[in-house]
């Protein structure tokens, strides 16, 4: 007969002795050694077999503990008794299969005692698909140019209709081949000039009447930009002809209505223009017969202004919110998670709730924060891990533009985020024209600029996350 804690059993003469001997040496393990410890353990993974961290698991029985799942999502009980335990996980956003587990312990460890995670966040099917930036060098890790997110462009982009019209095939839409039919004019004259268009002039041979032809919108204007090229910032090859620097949008710019948003061709900048100038030009487009990669949103704008910037009757003057043009906003377009993520059912996308976790930085640690962003900071209990989360390309940051807000900020604390900055927000694109800057966005009135890399003044740039959805 054996005993515990390493003692050897040692024979003597006698069988009195010896009895004498093996009960006292198992009285001996039972004062020094104590009772067996045992240990509990298992894992919690997601629905895609992944571990999921900082799950917490609590245990029940004559007594009570809890512990952490780790990065793989492993967790582990020990110096446990022998007996029968009730191990129950939870994380804010979940839902666990099964939701507890009843365990009993004899004599040895028990492994394999394993959960899984299925989210709670609503599941949507995304209005509209974002197509991608066009920028395909990578100037830094986890940059546009490195993830590419969004949807591939077609090739060709476009296609010359051989009747003064180009066809894009990425969003469907109808451009004027001559981009410089009208000249430089006013934001009136423009709307007028593009409302008017018909065949037979500026080179159209397509039977368009007056009337079907439009200002574009922000977002349809901004939709022609290729960010991975500069003067003009268009996609090489584009068969237009005449283009210009700066064109009118029909959008009003709700931050200074007597001014509308106008893109720079050469760079792509967008910001508002003074309705009155006429220093920027008309480019025409309609809607094309047949639908394109994507579909563009409406902008949001839902209030006419005339050039003095006073509300005004929308009534057949082709201004933004007259025509509506692009897919309508769900509603509820956001929605408050519960677990520090706030979903976008018009884009699909999930965005950190907290849009103020970092302060401001320069560009390439802005890249870093968002690329390690993981549950357990800034305000997450979404199980998610380092590299899903990333810093947004300038089509993703502008989907959360509202045209018809005077201060974005203000509309998106109001659509459930928290901690929204008037300041400017980095996205991961860079500027072709000077690669040493990248694209920001203007956290109250939508404008889009570039800037220096390296700036991280305070009153500089901020880092949103995002990530794909579910």
């Amino acid at each position: 007969m054996g005993v515990h804690c390493g003692r050897e059993m040692r024979t003597k003469h006698g069988k009195t002795f010896l009895l004498l001997l093996v009960l006292a040496a198992v009285l001996l393990e039972l004062v020094s050694c104590g009772p067996v410890s045992l240990h509990l353990s298992g894992t919690v993974t997601d629905q895609a077999g992944t571990g999921l961290s900082n799950v917490t698991l609590t245990l029940a029985a004559s007594g009570s503990g809890s512990t952490v799942t780790d990065t793989n999502g492993n967790y582990s009980f020990r110096g446990l008794d022998s007996g029968k335990y009730f191990v129950t996980p939870l994380l804010a956003g979940y839902t666990f299969s099964p939701p507890y587990l009843e365990v009993t312990i004899i004599d040895r460890d028990v492994t394999g005692q394993d959960f899984v995670a299925m989210s709670t966040a609503p599941v949507t099917s995304a209005a509209i698909q974002i197509p991608r930036t066009g920028q395909t060098t990578s100037y830094g890790a986890g940059d546009d140019g490195t993830l590419q997110e969004g949807v591939a462009w077609p090739s060709p982009r476009f296609t010359d209709n051989g009747d003064g019209t180009v066809m894009d095939n990425l969003t469907g839409l109808i451009w004027l081949k001559n981009a410089n039919c009208f000249g430089n004019v006013a934001w009136t004259v423009a709307l007028t000039d593009a409302n008017g268009l018909a065949s037979g002039t500026c080179g159209l041979t397509d039977g368009s009447p007056a009337g079907e032809w439009r200002l574009p919108n922000r977002e349809e204007l901004m939709s022609l930009i290729d960010y991975s090229h500069s003067s003009p910032a268009l996609p090489p090859g584009s068969p237009f002809t005449g283009v210009q620097s700066e064109y009118w949008s029909s959008t009003t710019s709700a931050f200074n209505t007597p001014g509308a948003w106008a893109v720079n061709m050469p760079d792509g900048v967008v910001s508002s223009h003074t309705k009155t100038a006429t220093d920027a030009y008309v480019w025409p487009v309609r809607s094309g017969l047949s639908g394109g990669a994507v579909q563009l949103p409406q902008t949001g704008q839902t209030t006419c202004y005339d050039a003095n910037g006073n509300q005004i009757v929308c009534s057949g003057n082709g201004q933004d919110a007259d025509e509506a043009e692009g897919v309508a906003w769900p509603s509820p377009r956001f929605t408050d998670n519960g677990n520090g993520t706030v979903t976008d059912s018009l884009t699909g996308l999930v965005w950190l709730q907290n849009a103020n976790c970092f302060g401001t930085v320069a560009w390439t640690d802005a890249l870093t924060d968002a690329n390690g962003l993981a549950n357990g900071m800034c305000g997450l209990v979404d199980g998610s891990t380092a590299g899903q989360w990333r810093l947004p390309n300038v089509r993703e940051l502008d989907s959360l533009v509202n045209a018809d807000q005077s201060n974005l900020s203000t509309w998106l604390s109001l659509q459930g985020f928290s901690n929204v900055t008037l300041a400017n927000y980095w996205s991961s694109t860079t500027s072709a024209g000077t690669t040493g800057d990248a694209w920001s966005l203007s956290g109250s009135n939508g404008d889009w600029n570039y800037y220096d890399k390296s700036n991280s003044s305070p009153t500089s740039n901020y880092v949103w996350p995002v990530r794909s959805g579910p």
